[in-house]
């Protein structure tokens, strides 16, 4: 039976429609990367370069080209299904978090806290801009969320503590 729904405070929410739709651009990104499967994916990329009229010399192209051009059909299958894996955790978290379900905080915390130590490994393996935010970002939900949970089990024992959660047994 899945936990009653409680009134929770606003981040709670954002963090979950968050989630949310982290998970609808992940299904998107998997279902490109799908797509790719037997086909040539660095000839998309030069596809994409043209339509988007981006600069085909540009330094950070060539590094995505250079990235996919080695790519095996079995890495594009591979990637594509732990792509939409990992958009079914996300549509999780936020459901349990946007319908405001103890279960989605626990899972979050759980699910989130335990990719810190990979991101913090990628920290060390190279510092950039936006693997130091994403970081801080997951740091940030994972000890708003256990503050928050925190919060509610104090909540629930002084509930309990003053009586006004007990039920009298019908006779």
């Amino acid at each position: 039976m899945s936990s009653p729904s409680r009134k929770s405070p606003l981040g709670i929410r954002v963090i979950g429609i968050f989630k949310l739709v982290s998970a609808i651009l992940l299904v998107g990104l998997g279902y490109g990367i799908f797509r790719q499967v037997g086909g040539d994916p660095e000839k998309l990329i030069e596809r994409l370069v043209g339509s988007l009229k981006l600069d085909p010399d540009n330094r950070y192209i060539h590094q995505v080209l250079e990235a996919v051009s080695g790519v095996s059909q079995r890495q594009l299958k591979l990637a594509s299904a732990g792509t939409f894996v990992y958009a079914m955790l996300y549509a999780t978290e936020g459901i349990g978090l946007v319908l405001q379900r103890r279960w989605g905080e626990y899972f979050t915390v759980i699910m989130t806290g335990s990719l810190i130590p990979l991101e913090v490994w990628e920290v060390v393996l190279k510092v950039t801009g936006l693997r130091v935010f994403l970081l801080a970002l997951n740091v940030a939900i994972v000890a708003y969320l256990v503050v928050q949970l925190r919060r509610g089990h104090q909540d629930e024992g002084a509930a309990s503590h003053d009586g006004s959660t007990s039920a009298q047994p019908s006779t």
